[in-house]
C-alpha cells in the first residue's frame, strides 16, 4: 500500500496493508491485481499523496533475496502483465505510478542484448506500452546510458514521461541530467545541484555572449 514510517501510519494517518506483490502475483489474476492497485491509488490521493513507486518487476531468482516479497515471479510474462494492473491502478486515480526501471539490470540474466531484452526487460517494456506508465524511476547506475534510457526506453517504447533517478551519493547528476533524467530522488547532491545552476548560468551568459559577438559558439 501507501508507504508508511511506523506501524500503519502515514503522517499521522492510518493506511491499509494489502497483500504483497509475491502473493498477489500467485493469484495469476490481473483483475484482482488492478483492484487492489486502484484502492492503493485511492488511497493515496486521500492523503494528498501524487506518486507512487509500483512493484518491483526485477526476475525472482531465489526467495533468499533482500526484498523478495515486493518482487512478482520468476517469469517475465506474468510479472509483465501484473506491473501493467498496478501501473493502471495507480494512473486511474491521477497518482503517477513510478516504474523501478533500473532493477532490470541490477541482476544476472544470461549473456547478451537477447537475454536482456526478453527477460529482464519485458515487464518493463509491458508497464510502459500497454499500461501507459508515465515515469521510471532508474535504481541503478549501469542504465544511465544511451543505450537503455534514450535508445530502448524512448526511442524503441516510445516513452516520453518523467525518468527519475535515485542517488545514493556516487551519482554524476550532470551526467545523469544530459542523458534526459527530469528528477532526482535524493537528499545528499548539493554539491551536484549547483554544478548544474552554474553550469545553466554560464550557457545563458554565452548564449548571449554569442549573440552580442563576444564569444564564438565553440567557447
Amino acid at each position: 500500500g501507501v508507504r508508511v514510517g511506523k506501524g500503519l501510519q502515514f503522517y499521522g494517518s492510518p493506511t491499509t496493508r494489502f497483500p504483497s506483490p509475491l502473493n498477489m502475483a500467485r493469484t495469476w489474476n490481473t483483475q484482482l491485481a488492478a483492484r487492489v492497485a486502484d484502492d492503493i491509488g485511492n488511497e493515496a490521493r486521500s492523503l494528498g499523496v501524487n506518486a507512487l513507486d509500483t512493484p518491483d518487476a526485477s526476475i525472482m531468482y531465489g526467495v533468499d533475496r533482500t526484498g523478495s516479497s515486493n518482487v512478482m515471479s520468476e517469469d517475465p510474462y506474468l510479472s509483465g502483465r501484473m506491473l501493467t494492473a498496478y501501473v493502471r491502478g495507480f494512473e486511474h486515480n491521477g497518482v503517477l505510478a513510478a516504474v523501478p526501471y533500473g532493477n532490470a539490470v541490477a541482476l544476472p540474466v544470461g549473456d547478451g542484448e537477447k537475454s536482456m531484452r526478453e527477460i529482464a526487460l519485458m515487464p518493463y517494456e509491458m508497464a510502459v506500452k500497454d499500461g501507459g506508465a508515465q515515469a521510471v524511476r532508474l535504481t541503478d547506475k549501469r542504465c544511465f546510458g544511451e543505450h537503455l534510457v534514450s535508445g530502448i526506453l524512448k526511442k524503441e517504447w516510445g516513452f516520453d514521461g518523467m525518468v527519475m533517478a535515485n542517488d545514493d551519493g556516487a551519482l554524476n547528476l550532470f551526467s545523469a541530467i544530459s542523458k534526459g533524467t527530469n528528477m532526482l530522488c535524493a537528499e545528499s547532491s548539493d554539491d551536484e545541484a549547483a554544478k548544474i545552476v552554474k553550469a545553466v548560468e554560464r550557457f545563458r551568459k554565452l548564449s548571449e555572449d554569442v549573440k552580442q559577438g563576444r564569444a564564438k559558439p565553440e567557447q
